[in-house]
């Protein structure tokens, strides 16, 4: 099944990947050559979290998990990470979230939302919130924002996360994650003022025992 690779990393107050100059940026473009280069590969995007310009947030389309984790066995992936920890201080955080549809044509917006929902451990009903979200979407969203709204995806984190809200169950649990693309801030922020939205967004709040929302501004140069 398809995966995407999805990893948060803090990067170097020096580091200006949209100056083509800047090491970040060569470092970026050496890395994206490097990991279309790999069997299974099919994208790579990445771009800034609006809410924290420090954070980079990096994501690559593979058709399995396991063709991510066969690179990481190979010669290649220690040059790798070493270029990305150049760039970077603090931890790497990684995940890998299995979509219904690829990230692509979302990471093309202007602007993109992530929401992503915590579950507990013993969650076993995902097919229920998955049904949720769509009629949120078509309902709460594309019907208040018919001039602003790009489209949706969502799916569900391959591996058990962390989180605070998941101290009673051993520290891990379940993640859903919904993507949506929008023609600006400014739109997402209209649409929330929206009667349809207010009227829908129980549907998403019903369930998980924690959120977190952001938005990345993908980097559409090289």
């Amino acid at each position: 099944m398809a995966a995407t690779e999805i990893a948060w990393i803090p990067l170097k107050e020096d580091s200006k990947f949209e100056d083509p100059t800047n090491e970040a940026a060569i470092t970026l473009i050496q890395c994206k050559e490097t990991l279309l280069a790999q069997p299974g590969c099919h994208n790579m995007m990445y771009g800034r979290q609006h809410e924290n310009a420090n954070m980079l947030m990096f994501f690559v389309e593979w058709d399995s998990v396991q063709s991510h984790l066969d690179f990481r066995e190979t010669e290649i992936y220690k040059p790798f990470l070493s270029k990305i920890l150049a760039i970077s201080f603090g931890e790497i955080k990684l995940q890998h979230i299995l979509y219904a549809s690829p990230l692509k044509p979302l990471a093309d917006a202007p602007i993109t939302e992530f929401i992503f929902a915590y579950f507990p451990p013993t969650y076993d009903t995902p097919e229920k919130f998955d049904a949720a979200f769509d009629k949120f979407t078509k309902e709460g969203v594309a019907g208040g924002a018919p001039h602003g709204f790009l489209g949706a995806i969502r799916g569900w984190v391959h591996e058990e996360v962390e989180h605070k809200a998941f101290a009673e169950q051993g520290g891990k649990g379940k993640c859903f994650v919904g993507t949506v693309g929008w023609t600006s801030l400014e739109a997402h922020m209209a649409v929330r003022e929206t009667q349809a939205f207010k009227d829908g967004v129980g549907l998403i709040r019903e369930g998980p025992v924690a959120r977190e929302l952001f938005h990345v501004v993908f980097h559409h140069g090289v």
